[in-house]
């Protein structure tokens, strides 16, 4: 049974009941407003836990989360805990991270973490630019807020941005830094797939995880997971690309209802001159998730290889009714309609893409060839 403790404008902070001298404190992650981080896990367990919600993808700066967190330091107190994990992943693992000197923290689990949001500090991340541009960073201090005293442990992919960040926590104290391959940004979806995430989880509460420990449960399963093959393909993809749709094919095969995997697969096919079987697998996709704007961007460029062009005209329509703002929405639309001969409509799809993004290269170029041809 959850109970909220918290709530103020930018936090809600629940609580569940359980038995022993160690307690969780979790951060719940980017465009996450109900859900308390890895609270089905723990109360499983029968593990005491604390659950932190942010109101919007404020990246932990309110300064009103301390009030929460002086709230959770106060019931662990009370609750005469020696122990206290703190654990999140990527926006939630920053706050994990972030307030765990704060929480008293002895141990934190840190997967796929980040040292900063803001693309002006190091190491300059760039993903998050949307939320960042609404944020003020002015507690923005990882270096000086996270507990040195207690064991960190830092799960991430190497093969990816997120290795930066990892590079930053491991010059702190007691940080042990552990990378798992071709998980790609979501850890928690790889682990899960993988059946791995509740070792991961309760090896951490006990203080015993271990970089050994964790290649050794996930080596052997990696390969059912359609997370692992997602990850892998983003590597083949610029060493060995004439190994990508295969690749991809796994994905997808491990998790036929992953319809980013599919959507990924069909652009490969599409690739490699094979936009029929790309439609039939975009027409699945479709199917399984009618409101995706990038399965309906797919079907216009599958239409568009089979000279298909009404057809890719009408998906990309529906991809603009949903994502109205996409600049390479409007671009494609501009390529529909040049290929079903209506140029001052396409014209018109060009200008709006550049209205949307003025430096957009490539609809700069497509415009400007069509106007020699008027």
């Amino acid at each position: 049974m959850l109970e909220k403790i918290f709530e103020n404008s930018q936090v809600e902070i629940y609580r569940s009941g359980g038995e022993g001298a160690a307690c969780v404190v979790t951060f719940s992650s980017l465009r996450e407003r109900t859900k308390c981080f890895a609270a089905g896990l723990f109360q499983a367990e029968k593990v005491p836990g604390f659950y932190f919600i942010p109101k919007s993808d404020h990246w932990w700066q309110p300064l009103e989360i301390l009030d929460g967190v002086a709230a959770v330091r106060n019931a662990i107190a009370a609750g005469l805990f020696r122990k206290v994990l703190t654990y999140g992943t990527s926006m939630g693992a920053y706050g994990a991270a972030t307030y765990s000197k704060a929480l008293g923290a002895s141990a934190c689990l840190l997967v796929a973490p980040q040292w900063s949001a803001n693309p002006d500090s190091p190491p300059h991340e760039k993903r998050w630019q949307n939320e960042a541009s609404s944020i003020i960073f002015d507690r923005d201090d990882m270096g000086n807020q996270i507990d040195e005293g207690a064991i960190k442990w830092v799960i991430y992919d190497p093969h990816n941005e997120d290795r930066f960040h990892a590079e930053k926590f491991g010059q702190v104290k007691r940080t042990e830094l552990i990378p798992l391959p071709y998980a790609t940004h979501s850890v928690p979806a790889f682990l899960l797939q993988t059946g791995v995430l509740k070792k991961l989880a309760l090896s951490a509460l006990s203080g015993e995880l271990s970089r050994s420990g964790l290649a050794e449960w996930t080596r052997p399963v990696r390969k059912k997971s359609s997370a692992y093959w997602l990850g892998l393909s983003d590597v083949v993809a610029v060493r060995h690309r004439r190994w990508l749709s295969g690749t991809l094919a796994r994905a997808v095969e491990c998790n036929p209802t992953d319809v980013a995997a599919r959507v990924r697969l069909a652009y490969a096919l599409i690739d490699i001159g094979k936009p029929l079987d790309a439609l039939y697998i975009l027409n699945v996709a479709h199917d399984m998730a009618p409101k995706n704007a990038k399965v309906l961007r797919g079907l216009c460029r599958a239409n568009l290889k089979l000279g298909r062009a009404v057809q890719a005209v009408d998906s990309i329509r529906k991809a603009l009714v949903l994502n109205p703002k996409s600049a390479d929405f409007h671009f494609m639309l501009g390529v529909a309609l040049s290929a079903d001969g209506k140029l001052s409509d396409a014209i018109r799809a060009y200008d709006n893409s550049l209205t949307i993004s003025p430096g957009y290269l490539v609809a700069i170029d497509a415009r400007d060839r069509l106007l020699k041809k008027i």
